[in-house]
């Protein structure tokens, strides 16, 4: 079946540009009470949309303060059903002075949209409404069976929806899945990704004296918990950056391969630049180093910077807080002092097994007068694809058609925890086929998304239900 749609798609470009500046104008951040009007507000509006495209069952559930929004086109006879799955909940802004322009109030600068979640995922998610809107104004419908799942949990865990597949309903049934909340390669450069790391999150907490001390009176004479803190941290790194908790590495593929070995790329197999229909591959150290805006890398020696950022796994120190944080000085040993971790994880590795691991780590060489505390927070495992499936061969094509080149495909480093449950709850195959790009500033200040790849990623997926609609289109070479 061709794609009519996909003319109908591009000559509407401004369609997706309002679309995507009304979305980001509502402030969804994920997680704080204080947000959850704008949350409401945001799965609101996307049921709106859903129901103005002519969706069937349209409906908002769940956490009242984070919905779930749901909304469906039965398939055609002989046709597959394909789960559209994105996210509507957006990280917090701060530091606000850090912004060119406020995160909320929308701006188009040199051929981006700027604002809090126009990247991860709002952009992407207006790809995925406009492809369908296309189809539905060139043929009244999808040609494909089609199932909406947007969630407002995801920057904080996608609990909602993680309970939900545990036994998922039949209204959620589908025979692939489609998640855009994924990088290209760069600008311009398609790519599917067929793996993601896991992740585990913490906070490590040192208590020390009841009550902040003055530093004259008792600096000296008292355990600084700011500095077992700092103890603590560096002790979790050698000087080559490897992870240094004891049975770290036990499950990584890979593990004991050090530079010279002569060892192929570890954890995860290939990166997929040699399957067939891949082209170009990962990215060198410069380009991956310039798209992080330093000159010099640092990691585990003997692995590129790509192998490191997405093959191998990390523990990164992502917030610190202890004593006077406010202008000017104040002579204090503090009595508190805490750090928010972040692991990613490669295939193999449990969160749960890395958790106690590090509490181990921590517990041995905390000292006998303070109180150190483990806080786990929200973890994934991590998620491996099935290379070349028949849902991926019909992206590939869409992507080429869309972009004019054909797909790289990657491992990513990032983690999307659902996406693994999606697969086990379904039993169907994940297309993680995403249009944002490294420079985008996703979680940082400033984030943007390209106006041209709103364009290419709305073009592609209007191309991707028209290739699902052929059945198993083969990957040309």
């Amino acid at each position: 079946m061709p794609a009519p749609a996909a003319p109908a798609a591009r000559a509407r470009r401004r369609a997706p540009l309002a679309a995507l500046a009304d979305l980001v104008r509502i402030p969804s951040i994920s997680g704080a009470a204080a947000h959850a009007a704008g949350r409401r507000q945001a799965a609101g509006w996307l049921a709106a949309r859903l129901r103005a495209l002519g969706a069937r069952g349209v409906r908002t559930f769940g956490p009242p303060d984070a919905p779930l929004v749901t909304g469906c086109w039965p398939a055609p006879r002989g046709a597959p059903t394909l789960l559209i799955y994105g996210h509507y909940d957006v990280v917090a802004p701060e530091p606000l002075d850090a912004w060119r322009t406020p995160p909320f109030q929308p701006v188009v600068r040199d051929g981006f949209l700027c604002g809090r979640g126009a990247s991860d995922d709002k952009g992407p998610i207006v790809c995925q409404l406009e492809a369908l809107r296309a189809w539905v104004a060139a043929r009244g419908r999808p040609p494909v069976g089609v199932r909406c799942l947007f969630e407002g949990e995801e920057e904080s865990g996608s609990r909602a929806l993680l309970a939900l597949l545990r036994d998922p309903p039949p209204a959620l049934r589908a025979d692939a899945v489609l998640v855009c909340d994924t990088r290209m390669l760069g600008a311009g450069r398609p790519t599917l990704i067929d793996g993601l790391r896991g992740s585990l999150a913490a906070e490590l907490v040192v208590s020390g004296p009841p009550r902040d001390l003055h530093s004259g009176a008792f600096g000296g004479a008292v355990r600084n918990p700011a500095h077992v803190l700092c103890e603590l941290l560096a002790s979790l790194h050698d000087r080559d950056g490897r992870v240094a908790i004891p049975g770290f590495y036990a499950r990584v593929r890979g593990a004991r391969a050090r530079p010279g070995a002569g060892a192929s790329p570890p954890s995860a197999g290939r990166t997929g630049a040699s399957r067939p229909g891949a082209r170009g591959g990962p990215p060198g150290d410069r380009a991956l180093l310039a798209q992080a805006g330093v000159a010099r890398g640092y990691g585990e020696r003997g692995f590129s910077a790509y192998e490191r950022a997405a093959l191998r796994p990390a523990l990164d120190v992502n917030g610190l807080l202890a004593g006077h944080t406010g202008p000017g000085g104040k002579s204090i040993v503090p009595a508190r002092a805490s750090a928010k971790l972040s692991f990613r994880l490669v295939p193999d590795q449990r969160p749960a097994e890395v958790a106690r691991l590090l509490r181990r780590h921590l517990l041995a060489r905390a000292p006998a007068d303070v109180r150190v505390e483990l806080r786990v927070g929200k973890h994934a495992p991590p998620y491996v694809g099935a290379a070349g499936d028949w849902a991926q061969r019909a992206a590939a094509r869409a992507l080429r058609a869309s972009f004019g080149r054909a797909p790289v495909v990657l491992r990513s480093g990032g983690s999307i925890p659902v996406v693994g449950a999606l697969r086990r709850a379904l039993h169907a195959p994940v297309v993680l086929m995403g249009f944002a790009s490294p420079d985008d500033g996703m979680h940082g200040p400033n984030e943007r998304f390209a106006l041209d790849a709103l364009a290419h990623g709305t073009d592609a997926c209007t191309r991707f239900l028209g290739e699902l609609a052929k059945g198993t289109a083969r990957l040309e070479g």
